[in-house]
């Protein structure tokens, strides 16, 4: 019987990117166009490499930056009154 393997992909799309990193598409642009993250395009998809997201995150852990408040706060609209 052929188990099939699941590995992490190479690359990403943006949207996933976003979900990886935990951050706004807006960021996830500013980041790329800042040169700190690596992308192509393969036809009309903008595909975002993993090697760059993870050493982005490493360097982050390493430089001693903390995580915006951002991350911190509740979604929108679901905060009580």
């Amino acid at each position: 019987m052929n188990k099939r393997q699941v590995s992490t992909p190479l690359v990403v799309r943006p949207k996933e990117a976003c979900v990886l990193l935990n951050c706004s598409q807006d960021t996830l642009y500013k980041l790329l166009n800042s040169d700190q993250l690596a992308s192509f395009s393969r036809g009309r998809a903008r595909l975002i490499t993993m090697a760059s997201i993870e050493g982005y995150v490493a360097h982050r852990g390493a430089a001693g930056e903390r995580p915006s408040q951002s991350a911190f706060q509740s979604p929108r609209g679901t905060g009580s009154k």
